[in-house]
């Protein structure tokens, strides 16, 4: 079962690992969460097993981005790789802490996931109490995240079957009981920014005002954030917030974008069952 909050650092960082884990320790005191690093593994243990058996149970990964935790092989291959399939397979979400100054917007594979501060403004160069105000917004996005995956891990809905009949309904989509709706790309919008992906949907999504004639969804988010997608694919979504319907300069009218918090492919989701 995946119930615990993975830390992974470089142990030249450790300065780092022991603030964070002051801030989440209160947590788990009061039974929040379950967070693991390695200075968990106790003389005798197999480190090598015991970081595997971590990982595979990880619900979520904060992860401290410095230029060492970048440059270290052992990082990269053993906990970044297995963590960053079980993110795009809806199994885990991560949480990158920019440390220091590095080269993690140039690594694709890496950058696609939201850093909760600002790569261009580290934690190293922040005043204390700047530092502490970020480590208290890590330490509570990793419960609420922690929260939401074990929901998630209850759901007994079977899913698949869920979005199937989902894409046959009337013309809005409708909520699971955990905030998601499922659509079917219908077409890619060209004339968007290059750093910019937006599809139209094949149904509605509900607002509080009533759909006018001709009224069309559109996901769209940064090129980075999630998956580029295809006519015909159907995507699993939770909603960040709603745009105003809108006329665009280019012609297309009655419009609204729809950001997502998170997204998957229909297919993607097949694969892990």
């Amino acid at each position: 079962m995946r119930d615990k909050i993975f830390i992974s650092y470089s142990h030249k960082d450790i300065e780092y690992l022991k603030r964070l884990q002051t801030h989440l320790t209160p947590f788990e005191y009061d039974n929040k969460i379950e967070f693991w690093d390695d200075t968990r593994i106790n003389f005798g243990n197999q480190w090598r097993a015991e970081i595997d058996k971590a990982i595979q149970e990880t619900v979520v990964a904060i992860l401290l981005i410095t230029p060492d935790f970048l440059a270290s092989r052992f990082i990269t291959e053993n906990e970044l790789t297995p963590l960053i399939d079980a993110c795009q397979a809806g199994k885990a979400k991560l949480i990158p802490v920019i440390i220091k100054h590095s080269v993690f917007l140039n690594l694709e594979k890496l950058c696609q996931f939201q850093s909760i501060n600002d790569p261009n403004e580290p934690l190293y160069g922040l005043s204390s109490i700047e530092q502490d105000k970020l480590w208290v917004k890590v330490a509570v996005h990793a419960r609420m995240y922690y929260e939401e995956m074990m929901k998630k891990e209850d759901i007994q809905e079977p899913l698949d079957e869920w979005l199937e009949e989902i894409c046959k309904r009337s013309r809005f989509l409708h909520k699971n009981d955990l905030g998601q709706y499922c659509g079917i790309v219908t077409e890619e919008r060209d004339n968007v920014p290059p750093e910019y992906r937006c599809y139209r949907l094949n149904k509605l999504v509900h607002t509080d005002e009533e759909p006018i004639e001709g009224e069309s969804h559109w996901i769209f988010y940064r090129a980075n954030q999630f998956k580029d997608l295809s006519k015909n694919d159907k995507i699993l979504f939770s909603i960040y917030s709603v745009s105003e319907l809108k006329n665009w300069q280019d012609g297309l009218e009655n419009a609204r974008n729809i950001y997502p918090s998170e997204l998957f492919l229909l297919k993607d989701l097949k694969k892990r069952r």
